[in-house]
């Protein structure tokens, strides 16, 4: 039987034809961002599903299509950044492309929907949201109660906000803290082989390049396996049970190993551009040269 697939949902609402003010084609770069962090480094794989500037219809078909398609062991991830407002009626929205700033309650989607779409009559169990939007925080936990009512217990549910209920947000502020704590030693060294959220957020915290203006929250359910949504880039098992200076003192002795026995080697190895001009030249041929290269 297969293991457990990671999927990354991930997108921005960078432009609004029927509200141009409200474009901000840098959020490009934050999606870019998560995508090198969970993709490059976390082992997931982009959903297609879900397209850059979603309209409100096609961000409940992108969403509720990956949820309906997984297995129950899948760890999915949704990022999602753009405009978000809370409602007078007290309610944290999100603004999609077709909002309509004359009628804006005809396109604006109800953060909690998130939660209701992926979790509500599907196979989806293990879900982590990362809203990066104004008021985020509002939003979050409007998507964590919604998200409970249909949690049956089973699986893990993990909500990351950039900010805090009542605050707005910078572009590219939380994607880069979040990356520079990932890549921080501090974080998780080498010995546990996940990352969990909340030591993630402690570090984006206190990187100086965010303003005490956003400070990112998060909230958790579940427990063991099924909150295993950060692989640890740098977990080496033989490290495992080690305390921080016996994890130093192996590595620095692997390195003195390496720089003695393998690098002096590979002085030795000779041929490497008439290996590649064979090569090349095999393939720009194309005769029928069957013989294994």
């Amino acid at each position: 039987m297969p293991g457990p697939r990671r999927l990354l949902l991930a997108t921005a609402i960078t432009s609004y034809p029927l509200a141009p003010e409200l474009d901000r084609p840098e959020l490009v770069d934050d999606v870019r961002r998560i995508e090198e962090l969970f993709c490059g480094k976390s082992g997931y794989e982009r959903v297609s599903g879900l397209r850059m500037n979603p309209t409100a219809q096609q961000l409940h078909d992108g969403l509720f299509d990956c949820a309906v398609a997984c297995r129950p062991d899948d760890y999915v991830v949704v990022y999602i950044t753009g405009h978000g407002d809370v409602l007078t009626s007290g309610e944290h929205v999100l603004l999609p492309k077709d909002t309509d700033p004359v009628y804006p309650r005809r396109r604006l989607i109800r953060t909690s929907q998130v939660a209701e779409w992926m979790l509500t009559d599907t196979p989806l169990r293990r879900l982590m949201v990362l809203l990066d939007t104004c008021y985020a925080g509002h939003g979050g936990i409007e998507l964590t109660k919604e998200g409970l009512t249909s949690w049956t217990g089973e699986g893990g549910l993990v909500m990351i906000a950039a900010a805090r209920p009542a605050q707005q947000v910078e572009p590219g502020v939380f994607t880069r803290a979040l990356i520079q704590a990932v890549d921080n030693e501090a974080t998780g060294m080498f010995a546990p082989q996940m990352l969990m959220p909340e030591a993630l957020l402690t570090k984006v915290r206190s990187n100086r390049q965010v303003p005490s203006t956003q400070s990112a929250i998060c909230a958790q359910f579940g427990s063991g396996e099924d909150l295993n949504f950060l692989p640890n880039p740098r977990y080496k098992p033989y490290l495992v049970d080690r305390d921080i200076d016996a994890q130093e003192r192996i590595l620095a002795q692997r390195g003195v190993e390496l720089a003695g026995r393998f690098t002096p080697a590979t002085q030795w190895f000779t041929g490497r551009q008439q290996v590649l001009l064979e090569l090349a030249t095999w393939l720009t041929q194309g005769r029928a040269d069957t013989r294994a290269r």
